[in-house]
C-alpha cells in the first residue's frame, strides 16, 4: 500500500516536516510505503514547506524585528525566478525583544526588508506567507522598507493568507493574542480605519470590502487582494492508495482557511489528532504583556 503523508503543522508542537517524518516511519515500520509532502496554510511552517517543495535555496539577510530588533532572517529563492518570505520571520510574535512588547508599535518593516533584498536578488515572484504576526500595522513598515530600497523593481507579490478575515476586524479578531488590551484594539481598529480611507482615495479600492485582508494585522491589503498559487497534486499522488492528513486541535479551533485541501486522484482519509500531551498552552488577554489602557 502507498500513501502520501500531507500535514500541517501541530501549533506549538510540530513543524508539517516533522510531523510527516514521524508519520511516515510509522508506515514504513508496518511495511507500508510512504511519500512525504508535508502542506501548510500560510501560517507558520510555509516557508519551511515551500522551500522544500520548491527546491530553493536559503540566504540570510540582516533585518529587523516588529520591535526594531537586529536580527538575521532567510528567505528562498528558486532558479526560475521565485522567491519566498515568512513574514513570521521578521514580524513574528514569537520573536524576542529587548523593549516592550507593544503591540501598537510592532511594525512589518522587517518584512519588507526582505521582500526588497528578495526582489533586488532577482526574484520575479515573491511568495509572502502571512501567518503569526506581532503587528497589525495595515503593512505600513513594509511599503515603507520596500520604497526605501529600491521598490518591488517589477516583482510580482503573493500573499499567502491563512485567514478569510476582513481588513476592518483584523484587531477585534487578532489584537488580544497579540497582546492588545481593550484600549489597544480600539486605537489600533482607528487607526486601521484611516488607512483603509486613505486606499481608497489614492487607489479607487477600499480594502474593507475584501476577504482575507485581515490577515497579519491587514498586511496583505498593502500589497493588493491576497491570493494563493494553485498546486497541480497529479504527479504525486497518482498512484497513492491513502492520503492522510493531519492537524492540530488548537488550529481545528478555526476552520477558516485551514489547510484541509485533499487531492482528487486519492482515496482520503482525514485524521485530527495530536501528540498525547502535546496540547499548547491556551494564551488568554489577561496574561497579555501590554495592559495600557
Amino acid at each position: 500500500m502507498s500513501i502520501l503523508v500531507a500535514p500541517d503543522s501541530f501549533k506549538g508542537t510540530f513543524t508539517a516536516v516533522e510531523v510527516s517524518r514521524h508519520i511516515a516511519a510509522g508506515i514504513r515500520s508496518a511495511g507500508g510505503a510512504a511519500v512525504e509532502l508535508p502542506v501548510a496554510d500560510g501560517g507558520e511552517g510555509t516557508f519551511d514547506v515551500l522551500v522544500r517543495g520548491l527546491g530553493a535555496r536559503r540566504v540570510g539577510v540582516r533585518t529587523v524585528g516588529p520591535w526594531g530588533d537586529d536580527l538575521t532572517a532567510e528567505i528562498g529563492l528558486t532558479a526560475d525566478g521565485t522567491a519566498v518570505v515568512e513574514l513570521a520571520a521578521a514580524s513574528g510574535l514569537n520573536l524576542p525583544s529587548d523593549g516592550e512588547r507593544d503591540p501598537v508599535t510592532a511594525s512589518t518593516f522587517g518584512t519588507g526588508v526582505l521582500i526588497a533584498e528578495a526582489a533586488r536578488l532577482g526574484a520575479r515572484r515573491v511568495l509572502v506567507a502571512c501567518g503569526g504576526s506581532a503587528t497589525t500595522d495595515g503593512g505600513a513598515g513594509a511599503i515603507a522598507a520596500i520604497e526605501e530600497r529600491g521598490g518591488l523593481r517589477g516583482a510580482d507579490l503573493v500573499v499567502l493568507s491563512d485567514v478569510t478575515t476582513r481588513f476592518a476586524d483584523a484587531a477585534r479578531v487578532f489584537g488580544p493574542q497579540k497582546g492588545a488590551c481593550p484600549a489597544a484594539v480600539a486605537m489600533l481598529t482607528g487607526r486601521l480605519e484611516q488607512q483603509a480611507l486613505a486606499f481608497l482615495r489614492e487607489h479607487g479600492r477600499d480594502p474593507r470590502t475584501l476577504d482575507r485582508t485581515g490577515a497579519a494585522g491587514d498586511f496583505p491589503a498593502a500589497c493588493g487582494p491576497a491570493t494563493a498559487p494553485r498546486w497541480s497534486p497529479a504527479r504525486t499522488t497518482s498512484w497513492t492508495c491513502w492520503t492522510l492528513t493531519a492537524s492540530s486541535p488548537a488550529a481545528a479551533r478555526w476552520w477558516s482557511g485551514r489547510a484541509g485541501w485533499i487531492p482528487r486522484p486519492a482515496r482520503a482519509r482525514s485524521l485530527l489528532r495530536s501528540w498525547p500531551g502535546a496540547a499548547p498552552r491556551r494564551c488568554t488577554p489577561s496574561s497579555a504583556p501590554f495592559t495600557r489602557t
